[in-house]
């Protein structure tokens, strides 16, 4: 699910600064989203497209767009700071998850939990 940075107004670049909230990924799955470009047709590359795996306790994220800031949030009671390491990104605990916030926005990282 994609929430957008601002709640003021709908014509922003809707990519700029957004959190993708991801729940209960099964071990196997992957999963996906993609946020528009503002004004952009149908057919028009998105802003922001990301893809989440997981394999066990791992999950490989790889992202690409228009270089625009975004945060992904592990929600559910399986997602722990305390348990989890990264590459390329970094941890922040929040209520009910885990937020991970990519180190260069178009950049892959990896998050190994417990």
């Amino acid at each position: 699910v994609a929430f957008g940075a601002v709640d003021g107004k709908p014509d922003y670049e809707w990519a700029e600064g957004a959190t993708l909230r991801l729940y209960g990924l099964a071990d196997g799955a992957s999963a996906a989203a993609e946020v528009p470009r503002l004004g952009a047709g149908p057919d028009a590359a998105p802003a922001l497209a990301v893809v989440v795996r997981r394999s066990g306790s791992s999950y490989e994220v790889r992202a690409r767009g228009a270089g625009l800031s975004w945060s992904l949030e592990l929600i559910g009671p399986d997602y722990s700071a305390a348990a989890a390491a990264v590459e390329g990104a970094r941890l922040e605990p929040i209520e009910g998850g885990l937020r991970v916030t990519p180190s260069a926005p178009d950049a892959p990282f990896a998050l190994r939990l417990g």
